[in-house]
């Protein structure tokens, strides 16, 4: 976290200025979005199948739970077979709906706590998230930047580049920490909703927060890159010599 925090410091006064003196890096690879994929499929994607199974007629919230793993299947099988990688979040995600497959069959009686077995993979992401910035080498937006160039050596030459830039171990690991902690705000909603709701208005207020969720992140990201951008372009201008 030092390292972190004297990265923060040099942000506001060096970051644009650095990235400008810095030689011009070779030609990357096509960069792909896995971490956008990634989070449709294994978290949007399980709670809109639950939302629809589970209002079927002789359809336990259990079924609807193992149903909704295989989208989850699908992008693993096809992360390991297409891209020989496993996925950043594959591991707490399946965790997570394990959890939730045992949680609501042995609880099945009780449609309150079934429900709230819904938030387990999303608490899983959370801590994935800020576990990522405080414990592992590289936060997850970085980690999913290295698996989006692929593991051609050219690939992993660009990540490292990346990674290495200025000011880049800052700004990823504060959009890390942003989408952990709105993933653990997204847990404490879905969770009180499941015990202080109707069942039927549940199942709106998961598929609400699930999307919503996500979509209000993403939004943010974005906004708070081309916000970097902006005032990146701004300080050039103004250290550029009057012509």
């Amino acid at each position: 976290m030092n390292a972190h925090a004297s990265d923060a410091r040099q942000l506001p006064s060096t970051y644009e200025t650095q990235q400008a003196a810095q030689p011009p890096p070779p030609p990357s690879p096509k960069k792909t979005s896995i971490g956008t994929i990634e989070i449709v499929l294994t978290l949007v994607a399980p709670s809109v199948i639950f939302a629809v199974l589970s209002g079927r007629p002789g359809m336990a919230a259990w079924q609807a739970y193992g149903w909704s793993i295989v989208p989850v299947a699908v992008f693993m099988l096809n992360d390991l077979i297409r891209h020989r990688q496993w996925g950043y979040f594959a591991t707490p995600v399946l965790i997570g709906m394990v959890a939730q497959l045992l949680v609501a069959y042995y609880c099945r009686d009780d449609f309150r706590i079934t429900n709230s077995a819904i938030a387990l993979p999303v608490f899983a992401v959370a801590i994935m998230w800020i576990a990522s910035v405080t414990v592992m080498e590289r936060n997850a937006i970085a980690g999913m930047s290295r698996r989006g160039y692929g593991n051609s050596p050219e690939g992993i030459a660009a990540a490292d580049r990346e990674w290495n830039s200025p000011g880049y171990k800052w700004v990823s690991s504060r959009i890390s920490w942003v989408w952990g902690l709105g993933y653990i705000a997204q847990t404490v909603v879905l969770v009180a909703g499941a015990f202080t709701v109707s069942e039927s208005a549940f199942q709106i207020l998961q598929l609400v927060v699930t999307i919503g969720a996500p979509a209000l992140l993403g939004i943010w990201t974005y906004l708070y890159v081309q916000y970097l951008i902006r005032l990146r372009d701004r300080k050039l201008s103004a250290l550029a010599p009057a012509v």
